[in-house]
Parts: structure tokens; C-alpha cells; sequence
């Protein structure tokens, strides 16, 4: 049975007592390849890692497991393209009570860090003109958030858990949490509205709390894209869909971010596109019962031979 270690960065208080509880034998280790590192080291069946990580809050991160200079000890790194940011022991929760803890958070972190800004932010406008047009938007943004988040906690609060309810009730969720840092949407597999449809399968999308960041992983990786509509590092192509979310997103309008989100993956892609984004290279969406059809294969040849941005 192998031995799986996290680095202490990964290792939140809590864990070596839940790993007790679930009896998982444990102990403090420390490696030296593939770099030097001290931390956790766990024992579980290959078949139960995806269990365990669950059960000690880290079941939102995607880890590849990695052979050290030990025998039968594996390194949990995280994956370069996993959406989820990797805050030190950030721990999962898929809880109304977490959400509303880690957005009040997030939004009293930033707060303060707004009030500091503002004052510098407004000389910058005065004083560079070549920045004047990127401060004052900035500006405009940071007055905005602090203006909204002024309102009452207990306000704030209730339309966040109303928020929760709707995301978690919106059919194509499957699962809904949030980090101190990111609101992270789990999805069924979705379809692309394009003609014929396209089967996309699972995504993972995270949403930044304070720096209105999105990312959105192809949790099936069906094609080589994520999505048509997103580049190979997660990040969206919104066009003129940006600015109503970055607003929405300032007046913590979650369900209706989520929303804009999932209509979006779903929306068929405009424009011209690389070969390797074209709808063809997703398969055709099949209703249950029929047998399944293959993306084009002459599609998929294009996309592997061409090089990159062609047309």
C-alpha cells in the first residue's frame, strides 16, 4: 500500500487529527526529490486517495502523484492547469455557512486593502497622465466595491446564502463550495449549442473573491482546448460578456455570475478560431439510448498537424 505526502504548505491544523479520526496511518516525513521538502506523509489504497483527500478538505485540488527518493512514497504536487488557486492549506468546504464566512472574509480583506489603495491610486491620476486612463477605471472599481460593501453584514449575508441556494439548485451543478479565496462551481457534463450539438463534458470553474479572476477546467478532457471559448491555461474568452460580470462580481452577485458562467460554456463560439478550438473536435452530443459519434476525425488530424494559430 503507498504512502502519499504533502508538503507542509498543504497541511492545514486540522488535518493529521481528521486523518486520525478516519484512521489513516500518518506521520511527519520529509523528502529530498524530486526537491526537499518536509510534511505529511499518509498510507491509503490507490483506489481510496480520492476518499481520503475528500475527507481532509482537499478533494477541490487536482494532484498528480509524483515518485520521490523513497520506495513506495509518492509527492501529491498539485497540477499546473488545475483552476483552483493554491492558497497555503486552503481546505474545501461545500457549505452555505463556509461560503458566507469565506466571501465576508475575502470581502473585509479587501476592503481594507481598498482603503489603503484609494489614496495612492488618486494621486497616481494626478500626477502620471500616461496612466491616467488605467488608475481612474481602477479607481472607479475600488469606490464601487467599497460603496457596495458598505451595506449591513446581515444584509450581505442573507442575499449570499440565497445566492448559494440558487447556484446549488441550478440543474447543471453538481457541486458547489468556496476556499477563502474562490467560489468553486463543479458541473454535469454540458453540451455546446452548436450545430450538431457537442458533448463537453465536466467542468470545474473558480471565481476569485477579491481580484475577480475566473478560470475553468475541463475536468473530462475531452479535447485538446478545454472549450472553444477558452484558452489552454483556463482562461475565458468573454468578449463582451467581461464587463457585466466584473460588475456583477463587485456587487457579489454570485448566482447571477454562475449563471452568465454555465449560458457561456454552452454558447457556441463566434469568430474564427484555430482548428483545435472548432466545435468538430468535441464529439456529437448523442441522447441517452443512441450510440455515441466520434468528434471529426478530420478535424482532430488538422488540429494535431497544423501549427498553432492557423486557419
Amino acid at each position: 500500500m503507498p504512502w502519499y505526502f504533502l508538503e507542509q504548505a498543504q497541511v492545514a491544523p486540522e488535518i493529521p487529527s481528521l486523518l486520525t479520526q478516519a484512521r489513516v496511518p500518518m506521520l511527519e516525513h520529509a523528502i529530498t526529490q524530486p526537491r526537499a521538502a518536509t510534511g505529511l506523509a499518509f498510507q491509503a489504497l490507490t483506489e481510496h486517495l480520492d476518499e481520503v483527500l475528500r475527507a481532509i478538505g482537499l478533494g477541490h485540488r487536482t494532484f498528480t502523484a509524483e515518485p520521490t527518493n523513497e520506495d513506495g512514497v509518492l509527492l501529491l504536487d498539485l497540477a499546473p492547469d488545475g483552476a483552483v488557486q493554491s492558497g497555503a492549506a486552503e481546505r474545501f468546504a461545500d457549505t452555505a455557512d463556509a461560503f458566507v464566512v469565506h466571501v465576508t472574509a475575502a470581502n473585509q480583506a479587501q476592503r481594507e486593502a481598498n482603503e489603503r489603495l484609494l489614496p495612492e491610486i488618486t494621486a497616481r491620476v494626478a500626477l502620471l497622465e500616461a496612466e491616467l486612463f488605467a488608475a481612474a477605471a481602477r479607481r472607479h472599481d475600488i469606490e464601487e466595491q467599497l460603496a457596495v460593501r458598505g451595506a449591513s453584514d446581515d444584509a450581505r449575508a442573507r442575499l449570499l446564502r440565497a445566492d448559494f441556494a440558487t447556484i446549488t439548485n441550478d440543474a447543471r451543478v453538481a457541486s458547489c463550495g468556496s476556499t477563502r479565496l474562490q467560489l468553486i462551481i463543479e458541473t454535469h457534463p454540458l453540451v455546446l449549442a452548436a450545430t450538431p450539438p457537442r458533448s463537453l463534458g465536466r467542468f470545474r470553474i473558480a471565481i476569485g473573491f477579491t481580484d475577480a479572476g475566473i478560470r475553468i477546467e475541463a475536468m473530462d478532457k475531452i479535447a485538446e482546448y478545454p472549450h472553444p471559448n477558452v484558452s489552454m491555461h483556463g482562461i475565458p474568452y468573454l468578449g463582451a460578456h467581461r464587463d457585466g460580470l466584473i460588475r456583477r462580481l463587485a456587487k457579489d452577485e454570485y448566482a447571477k455570475v454562475v449563471r452568465m458562467l454555465l449560458d457561456f460554456l454552452e454558447e457556441p463560439p463566434t469568430g474564427e478560431l484555430i482548428p483545435a478550438m472548432r466545435p468538430e473536435c468535441w464529439p456529437k452530443h448523442v441522447p441517452n439510448g443512441e450510440a455515441a459519434a466520434p468528434a471529426n476525425p478530420i478535424a482532430a488530424l488538422a488540429a494535431r498537424i497544423l501549427p498553432h494559430g492557423a486557419t
